[in-house]
């Protein structure tokens, strides 16, 4: 397994077009378990292959079901690549968050996000808590820290650091995902 901190590169894999998301959060998990950045190109065509995704056609983007997703990468693998096998995967709690990251590298989860009081940006401080701000996008991340205090997640190949409050407050589920063959 690879530090997150010595990650030079995330996947961003379309999801700054598409809402490919959940693709993107299982394929930074697989970056943390050392394999390699998959071009935009990959993710897309896994989206075509599972979700029906045709970049042509904007009616067919639609965002993912992760729970679908894993058992789709379980039964078949990665459409590129086969062999990228899920061989569990399993909901887990916030407090098992940091044990699942110990063993699996990175945790895909995924949160509703609020919005800026503007509504410009998304809102990851506590400020939206403090203003009782509403989730209002569905998003998945790879969560690749929990100090016990913050957590920290992959989002559109940045790191954010969000409190343990908001993530209580906005995310909805985080999994433990176990890939085959896969040291």
């Amino acid at each position: 397994m690879i530090n997150w901190h010595d990650v030079p590169e995330w996947v961003m894999g379309g999801n700054d077009e598409f809402g490919v998301c959940a693709f993107v959060s299982c394929a930074n998990q697989l970056v943390l378990l050392g394999q390699g950045v998959m071009g935009p190109g990959e993710v897309l065509n896994a989206a075509r292959v599972i979700e029906g995704l045709n970049t042509q056609d904007r009616s067919t983007d639609k965002g993912e079901n992760m729970e679908a997703l894993f058992t789709y990468l379980k039964a078949q693998g990665w459409p590129s690549d086969p062999t990228l096998k899920i061989w569990d995967w399993s909901p887990i709690d916030t407090p098992d968050i940091a044990a699942a990251i110990a063993e699996c590298g990175g945790v895909p989860a995924w949160c509703m996000l609020p919005m800026t009081e503007d509504g410009s940006d998304y809102a990851f401080d506590n400020e939206a808590l403090f203003r009782g701000a509403a989730g209002k996008f569905a998003h998945a991340v790879c969560i690749v820290e929990d100090d016990g205090r913050d957590l920290s997640f992959v989002t559109w190949t940045r790191i954010q650091k969000v409190s343990r409050s908001w993530w209580e407050a906005y995310g909805r589920q985080a999994y433990k995902v176990q890939w085959t063959d896969i040291v």
